[in-house]
């Protein structure tokens, strides 16, 4: 008889790995809001993109725990050494839903880069599996996930000699409530 085989995995910070210095009022594992670096060049869709409208829209298809939407804005998260827009939802939703959530977000991301008119350097991908490790780990610190379910997609722009990306992750998170799915959905370009 075959067994399913999967694993559950907590994402922690070893030493030498790093740890962003700053607090953020909902979840400690990343930098607060800030103000983008002096000088940084930031791309049309990078300023754009407004976390909290477009997490808005979509916090509503979960039942939330108490902490389960949260914003970050501008902030240089290391690593990756990129600045960060993103948004966090975290609660229950049906596997159902969650692909119609997914399948909406990359149609309005996908919108928001014509519109802002940036190049994109390719369509959304749904393999995570050439996405920097290091986003995983930063964006889901402390998370106790199941690995198996990590799922979304990304995509590449660049607008005059700046490159950045649209990471979207929907991951099965375990909590003392029982499992939850977490998406994070960051737009972030390097740090110059």
């Amino acid at each position: 008889m075959r067994q399913a085989s999967w694993f559950v995995v907590t994402l922690v910070f070893l030493g030498g790995w790093g740890r962003p210095s700053m607090t953020h009022s909902e979840d400690a594992t990343l930098p607060a809001d800030a103000e983008p670096p002096k000088g940084q060049p930031t791309s049309k869709l990078y300023d754009s993109f407004d976390p909290d409208k477009v997490g808005e829209k979509y916090a509503s298809h979960f039942d939330k725990a108490p902490r389960g939407f949260s914003v970050l804005a501008n902030a240089t998260i290391t690593p990756p050494g990129d600045v960060f827009k993103l948004f966090r939802i975290k609660g229950n939703i049906t596997d159902e839903e969650l692909k119609k959530v997914l399948g909406s977000l990359r149609t309005d991301l996908s919108k928001l880069a014509k519109a802002s008119g940036v190049k994109v350097v390719h369509e959304p991908k749904d393999s995570m599996g050439d996405r920097p490790i290091a986003l995983l780990r930063t964006l889901f610190l402390g998370d106790t996930i199941e690995v198996n379910t990590v799922g979304g997609f990304y995509f590449a722009y660049e607008q005059d000699k700046i490159i950045g990306a649209v990471d979207v992750f929907a991951v099965r998170c375990v909590e003392q409530e029982g499992k939850q799915w977490k998406i994070v959905c960051a737009v972030h370009e390097p740090v110059r």
